[in-house]
């Protein structure tokens, strides 16, 4: 029967402490520590060591780490992007289907953090004319003043990249060839980046997610490890085959305004496969 002994709970409270994560109210944090506990006590000891390697490389970030996230990843645009731009179109990064849906993206949370401190933050856009959409599919090129559109494309996490690249080919097919087009987020991981480089699609971020356990110094033996991950995933989650290791084997650990699927599923999985509720810290 896994227990949770005296030292385990004394190197979470390490950790924890030591990230120091900016929560909404004391209420919430004080329940997501509960809830990681309650994980822990669920685990087996050698999924436990597993998981405080892991906890070392989590990150979690809070609406007021976006400001500075973003004024990051603006800061960053290069000159052939940005020069004889005379209007800016700020636009989530949305597919249009879950626009259809009136999905909430995190991209609609964005456009105005971006209008109001990423663009006023940069000092070749900070005067020109710029507007802010909710839905980048239904811009008419021809009602738009500007002779040379900069449009931003932007959401908090780009992950696998591959819903980026489709979104991006479907809004610039609406604009000009003299128009630029460029995905922006604030977190992104080496596969999204290498995918976006690949379909040359400019884009522009602040920090990179690595992979918790390919990446991870801590972790010496990797097989391992996925094995562990794989029997936590088999014994307790109910969640697809394809989360396992986070959505298309991401194998992130971050937590945005929303816990993003390619996270480890763990931190964020609701239900356990016997059908009780699963105490993930950072539920989605």
């Amino acid at each position: 029967m896994p227990e949770l002994n005296s030292n385990t709970i004394g190197l979470i409270h390490r950790i924890w402490n030591a990230k120091k994560w900016k929560f909404t109210t004391p209420d919430i944090q004080e329940s997501a520590f509960n809830r990681l506990c309650e994980m822990f006590r669920k685990l087996e000891k050698n999924e436990q060591d597993l998981l405080l390697n892991l906890m070392h490389s989590y990150s979690y970030y809070s609406y007021t780490d976006y400001h500075d996230l973003l004024v990051k990843a603006f800061l960053k645009f290069e000159d052939n992007q940005i020069n004889e731009v005379d209007q800016i179109i700020i636009a989530p990064l949305v597919k249009p289907e879950d626009i259809d849906a009136n999905y909430a993206k995190s991209g609609h949370s964005l456009i105005y953090v971006a209008n109001n401190i990423g663009i006023t933050a940069h000092k070749k856009l900070a005067n020109l004319e710029r507007n802010s959409i909710i839905n980048p599919y239904i811009v008419s090129r021809k009602e738009l003043k500007g002779e040379k559109i900069l449009v931003i494309l932007i959401d908090d996490f780009v992950g696998s990249g591959t819903s980026a690249s489709s979104v991006y080919k479907q809004v610039k097919a609406r604009f000009s060839t003299n128009d630029k087009i460029i995905v922006t987020c604030l977190i992104t991981t080496k596969k999204a980046i290498a995918r976006l480089k690949s379909d040359s699609i400019p884009f522009y971020w602040s920090e990179i997610a690595l992979k918790g356990i390919a990446d991870n110094q801590l972790i010496t033996n990797k097989q391992q490890a996925y094995e562990l991950i794989d029997n936590i995933w088999r014994a307790h989650l109910d969640v697809s085959k394809q989360y396992k290791r986070g959505y298309k084997k991401s194998e992130t650990l971050i937590t945005l305004i929303r816990t993003p699927n390619n996270t480890l599923p763990m931190f964020w999985c609701k239900k356990a496969r016997d059908g009780s509720d699963w105490p993930s810290p950072f539920t989605r």
